[in-house]
């Protein structure tokens, strides 16, 4: 379900003690965003990232292809752009990929 009431969510929410800043930095290598994998580009997602950063923390999750998945990309980054003060979109170009590229997302709790 990609927020709280999810057991694998709430278990790590769990186990971070509150003595705990987070992660420094959060890589996500998910799948393409169908069937189970929804979840990882949902806003519920990317609040639960935030929570886990430590301060300063950075997310990069993955962004899709920009020739291929760009009202996808559209929205993932405005949804994460509700939830971190800084958000980018990087790519680089890989072969073997559909249309030869994949992006990223970068996030930062810094301004």
């Amino acid at each position: 379900k990609g927020d709280s009431s999810d057991p694998a969510i709430a278990a790590a929410l769990k186990r971070r003690s509150s003595q705990w800043p987070g992660y420094d930095v959060i890589i996500v290598d998910s799948s393409d965003p169908v069937g189970p994998a929804e979840t990882l580009f949902a806003p519920a997602f990317y609040d639960s990232m935030k929570a886990a950063l430590a301060p300063n923390g950075i997310v990069c999750t993955q962004g899709e292809c920009l020739w291929l998945h760009l009202p996808l990309i559209a929205k993932v980054v405005t949804a994460c752009r509700a939830t971190f003060p800084s958000v980018e979109y990087a790519y680089t170009t890989v072969p073997t990929y559909p249309s030869g590229q994949i992006g990223f997302v970068l996030c930062s709790l810094d301004d």
